[in-house]
């Protein structure tokens, strides 16, 4: 038997298309320059951002103390407008750290709208540089401006939180992590003492319009909880969230760094160039 040698032969649409790209190699070549180049300045010019985190967990009633009373005497509670669910704290803290006007607060403590809108405020000057109503930063414009610089994310295993900043200066961005927690815990304070000013006295009032030895009772233990909610909140500075690992100053940025970005913009102008000159193959008919 004679054996036949078996050719193989390429593919003639590959080779097509590398005839294709072979006739435009010198466009690919610019274009591929193009943003390789572009990349490069861009990544020159990119302004180093640096990221400021701390873990907090979030202190729930029952870790108050509170929470086995409140069960107790839940529908009461109810009446007199006091939390009877353990996560209610929990949800109430996260949403207040995230909240609008916490935010809003936080800009206005720190005089934060030139420092977030610095192209529209002459330092010199200690003004905005135009008087038009409309393009002068309100705090609304700055709450949207905070939210992207500003991140809240929860482990959903160790329910820890993680709040971030970042920003171009590593010192900021690390006190402003920590103020604002700060400042969260602070309102949380605040408001749980108004709160328990208000119950007492609801409460009070009703324990003098009834007779009932029972529901006397009842009153006066939900005001011995007020009591000592309010003198928690007074005496703990980390009332709604406890501190785990505070934020210091970053020594590396968080930005991507120059040579992915470059490498970024070489693969990307390579691709661009390629679905161009396939483009324009099939344009002018070409297979």
């Amino acid at each position: 038997m004679n054996d036949t040698a078996t050719i193989t032969r390429p593919d003639p649409k590959l080779k097509s298309l590398a005839e294709i790209l072979l006739q435009d190699r010198r466009l690919i070549i610019v274009i591929t320059c193009i943003f390789t180049l572009g990349s490069g300045v861009g990544a020159y010019f990119q302004q180093k951002q640096y990221k400021g985190s701390v873990q907090v967990s979030v202190v729930t009633d029952e870790q108050h103390g509170g929470g086995a009373l409140m069960s107790q005497f839940g529908a009461l509670a109810s009446l007199a407008g006091v939390n009877v669910g353990g996560q209610s704290q929990k949800f109430e803290a996260l949403a207040l750290l995230q909240s609008r006007f916490l935010t809003e607060m936080f800009i206005q403590q720190n005089n934060l709208l030139p420092v977030l809108f610095p192209k529209l405020w002459d330092k010199k000057a200690g003004r905005w540089i135009t008087n038009d109503p409309k393009q002068i930063p309100t705090l609304w414009k700055g709450d949207a401006a905070f939210k992207k610089i500003r991140s809240v994310v929860q482990d959903p295993k160790t329910e820890l939180v993680t709040v971030s900043i970042t920003w171009p200066d590593p010192v900021i961005a690390a006190n402003w992590a920590n103020e604002l927690v700060a400042l969260t815990n602070k309102q949380s304070r605040e408001r749980v003492l108004a709160d328990s000013d208000r119950h007492i006295e609801y409460l009070r009032g009703q324990a003098e319009r009834t007779q009932l030895v029972p529901v006397q009772e009842a009153l006066s233990n939900l005001m011995e909880n007020e009591y000592k909610q309010a003198m928690l909140a007074g005496g703990n500075s980390e009332y709604a969230l406890k501190v785990i690992d505070p934020a210091v100053t970053p020594e590396s940025p968080s930005s991507l760094r120059r040579g992915f970005i470059v490498l970024g913009g070489f693969f990307g102008g390579l691709f661009v160039a390629c679905f161009m000159v396939f483009l324009r193959a099939s344009w002018r008919g070409e297979r």
